[in-house]
């Protein structure tokens, strides 16, 4: 990926050559799954990858009178993964998963082995319950590795490069509800509990947690697997299957997301929107003698919670010149509710070899993207919301062999 960024100001009518960025990576996998069953009640699976990654980061921004470089470096490393599962029926309504996931991050040398516990009781033909319950380790994301902090002589610092993995133990509860041959509705209730979680120091109110509802990713230093968090929530799911031409899918998440940074003073995540609900749907109708053509109808609808996020501060942003972020009110403040309905129509032909299919897909989106909507003028600590894309029409010519 390579990008510049210029910029001019009235404090500098000249443009110039503010951030920029040339980074690039390969990934090389090899992946292989076994099962065997050894038994009508045991059945064993195992799988391993090995990924092996090539990376290069460089990016840098003028920071008042000099280029700040974030990163600039890179190295290759390999993440190794394997895992075990023995699935176990003791009878017809009883199902038992055990197993453990294995993961090798070789850029520092960090390991894990996570358990894994699975339960499923068949209440009748078409009811079951599942309980689930494990440990599940990730690596962070592989440019905070190289991330460097400047020294007094001028030289940098990898301080991130011995970062842990984090850790998560979650528990899940899940009814299932076969109503009709097409019709099913889904409940699911969990509780995560996050720990080593990197965190900053020099910002205690900063976490890799809140990192990904952004465009871009801040490049912080020093982090420390000091952080913790907990996801929490209900899903709820009603799905008809496609008969009689048509098919529908609706869906409800209520949910709360908070964590804790350096401070250990629990906060909402940028991810805290409370609630998200979906629906989708779509019609199709068969014409032509053959019926070898189909008119196809379908809408779509989405409502999220606005996500919260951490307000400016306009009197040092002033004062200063450059954005300043108040970090003392981070995540209290929320954007607006995000909403998106679409309508989809076109038309599908059937042939003996191929399908064809040609779709309009016409969307309206209420704040489309947050990477425009919240902005401060440096110069006037105005603060200006701005909403881009929001009627989106698009095409799509599909061909199948």
């Amino acid at each position: 990926m390579t990008n510049r960024v210029d910029t001019f100001s009235v404090q500098s009518p000249e443009h110039y050559n503010w951030a920029g960025e040339n980074s690039s990576e390969n990934k090389y996998s090899i992946s292989t799954v076994y099962s065997k069953k050894f038994s009508p009640k045991n059945t064993v699976d195992l799988g391993f990858s090995f990924d092996h990654y090539q990376v290069n980061y460089a990016d840098s921004q003028y920071y008042k009178t000099a280029y700040r470089h974030f990163t600039d470096g890179g190295s290759s490393f390999n993440l190794i993964r394997a895992f075990a599962q023995w699935q176990h029926k003791f009878n017809d309504k009883w199902i038992s998963y055990v197993g453990g996931n294995y993961l090798l991050f070789q850029l520092n040398n960090t390991y894990s082995v996570d358990p894994r516990f699975g339960l499923e009781w068949k209440l009748a033909s078409q009811q079951s319950l599942n309980l689930g319950f494990g440990l599940q380790s990730q690596t962070q994301p592989r440019m905070m590795y190289y991330v460097q902090t400047p020294l007094p002589d001028g030289n940098y610092l990898l301080t991130n490069k011995q970062m842990g993995l984090s850790k998560n133990r979650q528990l899940v509860l899940g009814y299932n509800y076969l109503i009709t041959e097409y019709l099913r509705i889904k409940a699911e209730t969990y509780y995560q509990s996050l720990y080593d979680i990197p965190v900053s120091t020099e910002i205690p109110q900063y976490s890799i947690l809140n990192e990904g509802t952004e465009f871009f990713i801040e490049r912080q230093d020093s982090l420390v697997n000091e952080g913790t968090g907990s996801n929490y929530g209900l899903e709820l799911t009603l799905e008809k299957f496609f008969h009689k031409n048509y098919f529908f899918l609706v869906t409800a998440s209520l949910f709360e997301s908070q964590y804790k940074g350096f401070d250990k003073v629990e906060r909402s995540t940028s991810f805290n929107g409370n609630y998200v609900f979906n629906a989708v749907g779509g019609y199709e109708l068969s014409i032509g003698k053959l019926k070898q053509r189909a008119l196809l109808f379908g809408l779509r609808f989405t409502w999220a919670g606005g996500r919260p996020y951490v307000p400016y501060d306009q009197e040092e942003t002033l004062k200063q010149g450059e954005v300043v972020y108040d970090w003392d009110r981070a995540y209290e403040e929320r954007y607006d509710d995000y909403v998106r309905g679409s309508f989809r129509f076109g038309i599908r032909r059937n042939e003996k070899k191929f399908s064809s299919e040609f779709v309009f897909d016409l969307q309206y989106r209420a704040n489309y993207t947050y990477v425009y909507l919240y902005r401060i003028d440096v110069t006037s600590g105005a603060i200006y919301q701005s909403f881009r894309m929001g009627f989106y029409p698009n095409a799509t010519i599909r061909i199948q062999f």
